[in-house]
């Protein structure tokens, strides 16, 4: 049985939870020196790339029965935010991965993208790192005749190396691995799906 004592030390936990959930954000933000910023974008390929639909488990060839002319399963990933030390960088992230091709000779696609809020972390502030994500993702199942469209949550996490090739500018090379959960009302839609991708890109940190 809780008592009253025991429930006004639960209220006041809770309250400073609270005022400490509402107040950090804005202390943050007056410590963001904006001037330390990055940037920067990637391409490379996806791997084993697939999604949840009807109750089956589809890859992306299997989601196209019958098609021809089909592209490679080819990813991108641009990013940008703030550094708020030099091991520590915070922002926003736009990745997805997709394939094309031709059914009844009819154009058709699926495609995942992600737009995630990003934390990337360098232990020795340039090299090895590793990231994780949180945000939307879409999806988009295109049989050229029905088109299906699935928005949910995404989860990320990955791992990569920078290296300093002069002053501000790095090569990356990265892997990552994205979790969608997609809200659905059962009408044929996507209700999850997951990729991995490698991509060769460029950062700058100023």
């Amino acid at each position: 049985m809780v008592t009253g004592e025991k429930r006004m030390r639960i209220v006041r936990r809770y309250a400073l939870t609270l005022v400490l959930a509402a107040v950090t954000p804005a202390a943050v933000a007056q410590n963001i020196d904006w001037s330390k910023w990055y940037a920067g974008a990637g391409l490379g390929l996806g791997i084993n790339a697939h999604y949840r639909q009807d109750g089956r488990t589809l890859n992306f060839d299997e989601g196209m029965p019958g098609a021809t002319d089909k592209s490679v399963l080819g990813a991108y990933r641009v990013e940008g935010g703030v550094q708020l030390d030099p091991k520590t960088l915070v922002g926003l992230s736009v990745s997805g991965v997709g394939k094309t091709a031709k059914i009844n000779g009819n154009d058709a696609n699926t495609n995942i993208d992600n737009v995630l809020a990003t934390l990337t972390w360098l232990p020795a502030e340039r090299g090895f790192f590793v990231r994780a994500g949180l945000g939307y993702s879409g999806m988009v199942v295109d049989d050229g005749v029905d088109k299906r469209h699935a928005g949910g949550l995404g989860v990320l996490a990955g791992l990569g190396w920078m290296w300093n090739v002069v002053s501000e500018h790095y090569v990356t090379l990265s892997v990552d691995q994205s979790f969608q959960f997609y809200h659905s009302n059962n009408d044929h839609r996507p209700t999850r799906s997951e990729f991995s991708a490698a991509y060769l890109g460029y950062m700058y940190r100023h």
